[in-house]
């Protein structure tokens, strides 16, 4: 009994260590930033997915849920919707040129692709004024003047 106790034990620890990062599977996921509102400082935010900075199984953004339907792959139509409704799409947002090309690149060796700099946050609606207040009405963020785009 003990033996197969040790024997379920190992084998859920190997399952979860092997457990592939999301954050490997879509451009720049170690260097996507929310500024939310224009005077702000970026905050980094490595659960990209997810409504909070630290990800939980069931508090996925837009962009997550998306994710997660094209079965957790990064894909062209992907790239190019804009999931937060911020009028940018996901791959202007992740720092990535939106072609054919470059996503067959990218899932064969996305190492040997030059991305550019992330713009912003493709599962939160940037800055937190005017249309995006609504959008993200599930988060916990500061809400930014209108006209200014500040605090």
């Amino acid at each position: 009994m003990l033996l197969h106790a040790v024997f379920i034990v190992i084998t859920m620890v190997s399952y979860i260590q092997s457990y592939p990062s999301y954050l490997d599977e879509i451009p720049n996921g170690y260097n996507v930033k929310y500024k939310p509102c224009a005077d702000d400082d970026p905050v980094s935010w490595l659960a990209v997915g997810h409504v909070q900075k630290q990800a939980s199984d069931t508090d996925r953004n837009k962009f997550g849920e998306r994710f997660a339907y094209y079965n957790n792959t990064w894909t062209l139509e992907l790239c190019n919707e804009d999931s937060d409704l911020d009028g940018v799409t996901n791959g202007v947002e992740l720092g990535f040129t939106c072609t054919q090309s470059n996503i067959d690149t990218w899932a064969d060796n996305p190492t040997s692709l030059t991305l550019g700099t992330p713009t912003g946050h493709p599962g939160i609606c940037e800055p937190n004024t005017g249309t995006c207040v609504e959008q993200n009405a599930n988060l916990t963020l500061p809400v930014c003047s209108t006209a200014a785009g500040k605090k």
